[in-house]
């Protein structure tokens, strides 16, 4: 049964997260997942229906952002290289590419333009897309080793999207994480993992949920149905049968949304504005 309810969300799996209000309006967790901080904001579309909501919620994010970024880079002008996986040809799995296309990557400027880089702030932030191993042939985790003395990166973003159980998560939950990130896991094809403890530098991982199993959605509907009877047979059915991935019919609106939100708080958080 448990090898169905397939989540990369820490709100889901219970691991100590404590609801609160965020002063945008927007609703915060706050708490941790095997030892690394773990954020969530909910957004849910009718609450970011027109740019003013957008703009909240980008803040709300950056905020939290904020929180998991170590003092002494928020206060600096170090390096910060953004990695943005995931599949532009799936919507499912497009997060990470759109949000590439709206977040500022100042780092050209330092030498084509240094006057527009200064009155950026002056720091060097590198966006790469780097698709998936499966048409490149190298894993993320490689690429970002090869680019970290060239870059001089001291701090690691990587977006993605990710898994949930529950319908009313999708699109809905913007999750960031000091844990780091291992791209395809929920479909279980787990590539090397991009974490700190990998690249030597802080990671933060920021993705929202576009996608549940078959299996998790059935197991769900029975465990909050309260037919206990049924649990048995029916993950007996699941075993033998082929469980495959399924997203809202309007995903790709949502994804649209969420990934404005999610670039604009890192435009925020890193550069002091919004729009790159």
């Amino acid at each position: 049964m448990k090898k169905y309810l397939i989540s990369e969300l820490a709100t889901e799996r219970a691991e100590g997260c404590a609801e609160r209000d965020a002063r945008y309006g927007f609703s915060i967790s706050r708490g941790s997942l095997n030892g690394k901080k773990v954020s969530s904001v909910r957004v849910p579309r009718e609450y970011t229906f027109t740019d003013k909501q957008r703009l909240l919620a980008s803040m709300a994010v950056s905020e939290e952002l904020k929180q998991l970024i170590p003092s002494e880079i928020m206060s600096s002008n170090t390096p910060v290289t953004v990695i943005c996986l995931g599949n532009a040809s799936l919507t499912a799995d497009s997060l990470g590419p759109l949000c590439a296309k709206k977040i500022a990557a100042t780092r050209a400027l330092r030498l084509e333009n240094p006057n527009a880089f200064r009155s950026l702030g002056g720091r060097e932030i590198t966006v790469i897309t780097p698709g998936v191993s499966g048409h490149t042939g190298i894993e993320a985790l490689e690429l970002l080793r090869a680019c970290k003395p060239l870059l001089k990166t001291e701090l690691v973003i990587a977006i993605d999207s990710l898994k949930a159980i529950r319908r009313e998560s999708l699109s809905s939950v913007i999750q960031l994480s000091t844990g780091g990130i291992t791209p395809g896991s929920a479909i279980g094809n787990s590539r090397l993992k991009i974490s700190s403890e990998a690249l030597g530098i802080p990671v933060i991982s920021i993705g929202a949920p576009t996608a549940i199993s078959s299996g998790s959605l059935i197991c769900d509907a029975l465990m909050r149905a309260g037919i206990t009877s049924m649990i048995e047979p029916v993950s007996e059915i699941l075993k033998n049968e082929a469980d495959f991935t399924v997203s809202a019919n309007d995903l790709d609106i949502d994804v649209r949304r969420n990934a404005e939100i999610i670039a604009k708080a890192i435009n925020l958080t890193l550069l002091g504005f919004a729009e790159a």
